[in-house]
């Protein structure tokens, strides 16, 4: 597969570094260094966008006029989602997009719904804690957002304190909890290596190439897990 990076920052050079280990092709790896250069963007087939929350949209913008299918791995613009939304029916494009491209990280959303509903009603305090590493620049994460979407969704009617950590190297920590008087349930997700986000946003690449429409990471999940139950 032909793939363009944009974003050259840690994500974008884990994403190179997996890519050519599958002997895929790199046209380019742009970024606020390197602007988006419109023939080797158009000599990719799919572009993977990892770069910061202001970047995100005005990057989407001019891909998807270029007639990109996109794989967007940038959290912190999703007050701006349903423009994005037009903007894709309009290029007749794909585009994916995740608040975090790790298995294991979607696998909790779905249990934070459930959980939600199951501690519904009980004496039990929820809450949500992630830590970063001091570069990241939104806080909450889009990941911690997440969490406490699934928990109010699943039924938690509670107020969902999220509470974020910036410092030192972390390459992501997710905690949900549940606080009772004398017991305490938490359910923690932590990335011991910022390839398995690399490694989700190859997949979503080729899962998003020639197809048409805004995609989230939870649905190619549910699609692949659909087809494997058939086997």
């Amino acid at each position: 597969m032909k793939l363009a990076l944009v974003g050259r920052g840690k994500m974008g050079a884990a994403v190179a570094e997996l890519a050519r280990a599958r002997h895929w092709e790199i046209t380019c790896m742009c970024g606020s260094d390197r602007p988006l250069a419109r023939v080797e963007i158009e000599a990719a087939e799919v572009v993977i966008e990892f770069t910061k929350p202001e970047a995100a949209v005005p990057n989407m913008e001019q891909l998807l006029a270029w007639k990109k299918d996109l794989v967007v791995g940038t959290t912190g613009w999703m007050d701006r989602l349903e423009h994005v939304r037009r903007l894709v029916e309009r290029s007749g494009c794909g585009l994916l997009y995740g608040a975090n491209f790790s298995v294991g990280m979607n696998l909790l959303f779905h249990l934070c719904r459930q959980a939600g509903g199951l501690f519904a009603g009980r004496d039990f305090a929820p809450f949500v804690f992630e830590a970063h590493h001091g570069a990241k620049k939104d806080a909450p994460s889009g990941s911690a957002r997440e969490l406490e979407r699934q928990l109010r969704e699943g039924g938690q009617a509670r107020s969902v304190p999220v509470s974020s950590l910036r410092a030192g190297r972390f390459p992501g920590i997710h905690v949900v909890g549940f606080d009772a008087q004398f017991e305490t349930v938490t359910l923690k997700h932590e990335v011991r290596d910022r390839r398995v986000f690399a490694e989700g946003a190859l997949q979503a690449a080729e899962w998003i190439r020639g197809r048409k429409g805004i995609f989230t990471f939870s649905d190619m999940l549910q699609e692949q897990s659909a087809i494997g139950n058939q086997r």
